[in-house]
């Protein structure tokens, strides 16, 4: 797992790698039941815009 804290709205960001939408929505709703956790917002990236790594 990685996370990072933000300097916007969120205070923290994860990516989560789901196989589907079905699966994203069972690791959303785990997440929501973690006492720590007050709010969780879901974002599908659907394609890569620009990659100048290397």
């Amino acid at each position: 797992m990685r996370a990072w804290t933000t300097a916007g709205t969120a205070y923290a960001l994860t990516p989560i790698h789901a196989r589907d939408t079905d699966r994203l929505a069972e690791i959303v709703l785990r997440l929501q039941r973690i006492p720590a956790i007050a709010h969780t917002r879901a974002q599908v990236l659907l394609s890569e815009l620009v990659n100048r790594s290397g």
